[in-house]
């Protein structure tokens, strides 16, 4: 007969003002594995800022802002241990123009890394990629002086082998950020992630 572990826990999704809000996380296990899930109804919603305009050695570029939405704490890792990891989420482009939307997943050694450290042993779990969330209206004159907006939703998902050397508690974040080169967003300041539409999921496997 299996045995049967149910525990509710409390993560932080952090937002890219400093706040956080309190997931839900739900943690079942059974033989050698681990299910944690956040909860929709308890999705924090947050604001992915538009990149700030800083000086490079030849002229200006620009600098993202890198927001953790989801973070789950996965304890006990050995090497060859897999990990099998799905994640959702919505945003809104209040915007008047299109706005790059980018996502990854990363394993790091807090809640609150979001590009990965090789030298402290993290890792991306599916690397950056993303489209922009377009604004339908953009082509009406005078659009910039509306507050048109449009959605866009992305999944990621992923398998990943514990390699040598990862072992103990790892955190396995699901990170986003907006993109543009305009900056002068007059609602919104960013995307706005949507709250109920998104979720982290990771199912541990343990090889011992």
């Amino acid at each position: 007969m299996h045995k049967w572990t149910v525990v509710l826990a409390c993560l932080a999704a952090f937002v890219c003002a400093g706040a956080h809000a309190q997931v839900s996380v739900s943690k079942i296990s059974v033989n050698n594995m681990t299910v944690y899930k956040t909860s929709r109804q308890a999705e924090a919603v947050a604001v992915l800022a538009l990149p700030k305009r800083i000086k490079t050695p030849t002229g200006t570029g620009f600098q993202e802002a890198y927001t953790v939405i989801f973070s789950i704490p996965v304890a006990g890792l050995a090497e060859r241990d897999v990990l099998q990891v799905s994640a959702e989420m919505e945003a809104t482009n209040d915007c008047s123009y299109d706005v790059g939307f980018g996502t990854w997943l990363v394993i790091g050694t807090d809640a609150s890394s979001t590009v990965p450290n090789a030298a402290r042993g993290e890792s991306y779990m599916s690397y950056p990629s993303g489209y922009n969330i377009t604004n339908g209206n953009y082509q009406i004159p005078g659009a910039a002086d509306r507050s048109f907006g449009h959605h866009g939703s992305v999944t990621r998902s992923t398998v990943f082998v514990v390699p040598r050397g990862m072992s103990g508690t790892r955190y396995v974040n699901f990170v986003a950020y907006a993109q543009t080169d305009k900056l002068d967003c007059r609602k919104g300041n960013g995307l706005t992630v949507e709250k109920g539409a998104g979720h982290l999921s990771v199912i541990h496997y343990s090889v011992q």
